[in-house]
């Protein structure tokens, strides 16, 4: 090593010596002001409590509507193809109700109940061009090949300008029914759309939608491998930690708290993926997976939390280099639980759409 690299490395010795021992004189100094004036440590811990009361206060009700949102968002994102729907004047020209993709001797079938239609004034009407179209969408198009066209349904009546193969269910009077068993060679997606087609009238109605492939299978196509996948990436998420657990208490005396949050981390991400697996299951087999969603998205969120705030404690060296947290990590910590609270919002949002 050179003059010059030897001395530029005992400055760099000198300085982080320096750095240390002055860290250590200002905790000294911070315990010693605590033990000479209790009270004004006890009036900084009442400050403390005083600003946890206002954020329940003031952030509570916040809160707690946020949660309200998310919640409704994920139970309206998820479930099987057992479809229940109930409008009350609606005046859309159009919507999708729902979109599913069948294998050979699946069976397709709806029923709408108390349909009545009323005018701009509150006055009944007697429906003329009003149904629901039960379209074979293309495989280059998206689900809803159908959105687009229901958007601009106010400009144009999505039953005059059917595409080929579409069948109409018109609604004539309250009930109106269908039922369908798909082919081998009309396998594929499917979207039931509702089309109203009079012009200044507004439509309340029940529908319940039954859709299933070949075993009374309720869900879609392509869905239908996902319990065993999620399920197999349960266990191996399992075995994992099992491994994982299993090394850090053969290397106790070099393991650190971050190792046993790592640990924790990966049981969660299992737990997670598990309740995935079962919502699955659950709606392949009777239609329903609410219960199992609702955790499903609740330990997504407490799992996306954690894995941040992993990934953000390894780069600030907590646990390796030093036992504490400074102001700026705090703040740091603090800022990734609502980004994932709105990670959680978008991701049962998309799932919805």
């Amino acid at each position: 090593m050179t003059d010059d690299g030897a001395s530029e490395f005992s400055a760099f010795l000198q300085n982080a010596t320096s750095r240390t021992a002055n860290r250590r004189e200002e905790d000294k100094e911070r315990e010693k002001e605590q033990r000479e004036s209790p009270s004004a440590h006890a009036r900084r811990l009442q400050k403390g409590r005083n600003m946890k009361r206002w954020c329940c206060q003031h952030l509570g009700g916040a809160g707690g509507t946020l949660e309200a949102v998310t919640l409704l968002i994920c139970l309206l994102g998820v479930g099987g193809r057992k479809t229940s729907l109930t409008v009350r004047d609606d005046a859309r020209p159009g919507f999708l109700v729902e979109p599913f993709c069948f294998t050979g001797g699946g069976l397709l079938q709806f029923d709408v109940r108390d349909f009545h239609l009323t005018t701009a004034g509150g006055a009944p009407a007697q429906p003329t061009k009003v149904g629901v179209i039960v379209r074979r969408v293309d495989g280059a198009a998206t689900p809803f090949a159908t959105t687009s066209a229901a958007d601009r349904a106010g400009s144009l009546c999505l039953i005059s300008h059917k595409k080929p193969g579409d069948q109409v269910v018109f609604i004539k009077g309250t009930n109106a029914s269908f039922s369908q068993t798909v082919a081998d060679p009309a396998a594929g997606l499917y979207s039931l759309i509702y089309a109203n087609c009079d012009p200044g009238t507004a439509a309340s109605f029940s529908l319940t939608a039954t859709l299933t492939n070949p075993g009374g299978v309720f869900l879609s196509a392509g869905d239908i491998p996902l319990p065993l996948i999620y399920g197999s990436a349960s266990i191996l998420f399992v075995l994992a930690f099992a491994v994982w657990q299993r090394t850090l208490m053969a290397n106790a005396a070099s393991a650190h708290k971050i190792h046993y949050l790592m640990s924790a981390l990966c049981l969660v991400r299992a737990a997670s993926v598990g309740f995935e697996a079962m919502r699955y299951q659950s709606m392949k087999m009777t239609g329903d997976g609410y219960t199992w969603a609702t955790l499903y998205y609740l330990l997504t969120f407490i799992k996306g939390v954690m894995l941040f705030s992993v990934i953000l404690l390894i780069g600030t060296g907590w646990s390796f280099v030093k036992p504490f947290l400074q102001d700026r990590d705090k703040k740091i910590l603090l800022a990734v639980v609502p980004l994932q609270v709105a990670h959680l919002i978008y991701l049962c949002n998309d799932s919805f759409i």
